[in-house]
């Protein structure tokens, strides 16, 4: 009696408070087996490596390889330099991202083996860093589908994600930029950094990129190491500090953005990629020649014949 009392009582309402907090199960449909290893989400536009990092196959199998949280970020460089499962563009998924794949219909392991198969009881790392503490990162555990946050230094699964937004490690700080000059070949910019709530930022490097508006948003390895742009640079900044940018080797009236962001080294930390657009300046019309003496004198005669005409006609029509 008072198991089926539960069942039409209680558990429906665990339900529909579930539903009711946003805690509703991932649709399967949402998600296919693309057949080279990885899995796309058409709900979020994302594309999975099927497999955690260390195993393989249609099974994924072998043992899983752990790694720290740098390491991590590591695994996504490497991935991307051989070119891994035909893309050269993974990344460690933020927070929000890893939460997507959690099943919570499901558990031991909270997420649809149907898709990814043989995913370890255990933690997974996200890119993102705790908003206080830039040594402590946020996890996902994939056996009950909770998430926390723990030391950067500790061993955690990792598995990479592609697509979506490009830039997904929280910040250390802001970047406010603001153009303060420009030429037909150039432009300067101040990248003022906010105050950060993480420890250990105020030695940092400031990185910039610029590229043509229609090229495509650089990822943060690209920023980085200055690859696929026009003009890029770096120097020292910090938290609280603005740094000064010059921007040279322009083309007069081509669009361009200007991508920053500051790498706390410490906490290996990377802010939020700022952009900011602007335009070469396009080159003066050339000027109307002055007239000579006898250049003068001919426009002079020339327009008043024009009156005199015009005036006759005038006449005429009385």
């Amino acid at each position: 009696m008072k198991l089926a009392f539960l069942c039409r009582t209680v558990l429906p309402l665990l339900l529909w408070a579930a539903l009711a907090c946003g805690l509703a199960v991932p649709a399967s449909a949402a998600l296919t087996i693309n057949g080279d290893g990885t899995v796309s989400d058409s709900a979020t536009g994302l594309m999975w490596m099927q497999c955690s990092r260390g195993q393989s196959g249609a099974a994924c199998a072998g043992a899983a390889s752990t790694y720290n949280w740098a390491g991590a970020l590591a695994q996504a460089t490497a991935a991307n330099a051989a070119n891994e499962l035909g893309y050269n563009d993974w990344r460690l998924p933020n927070m929000k991202e890893l939460e997507s794949l959690i099943d919570r219909s499901r558990v031991s392991p909270a997420i649809d083996s149907a898709y990814f198969p043989n995913t370890l009881l255990d933690w997974y790392w996200s890119s993102t860093t705790h908003a206080g503490v830039g040594g402590i990162a946020l996890f996902v555990h994939f056996g009950y589908g909770h998430t926390g946050n723990t030391n950067k230094t500790l061993g955690l699964w990792v598995r990479l994600v592609r697509g979506g937004q490009s830039f997904d490690r929280l910040l250390p700080a802001t970047a406010t930029l603001t153009q303060t000059g420009g030429s037909a070949t150039g432009a300067s910019f101040s990248a003022a950094l906010a105050a950060a709530p993480v420890s250990g930022a105020n030695t940092m490097t400031g990185y910039w990129l610029v590229r043509a508006a229609t090229d495509p948003v650089p990822r943060p390895d690209e920023l980085i190491g200055g690859a696929g742009g026009v003009a890029a640079g770096n120097g020292p900044t910090g938290s609280g500090q603005t740094q000064s940018i010059a921007v040279a080797g322009l083309t007069p009236g081509v669009p361009y953005v200007l991508y920053y962001a500051a790498l706390d080294a410490t906490n290996n930390n990377l802010s939020l990629i700022r952009k900011q657009a602007f335009g070469g300046a396009v080159a003066s019309p050339t000027p109307i020649p002055a007239l000579d003496g006898v250049g003068l004198a001919v426009l002079v005669l020339a327009l008043g014949a024009l009156v005199a005409r015009h005036g006759a006609g005038v006449r005429g029509r009385r």
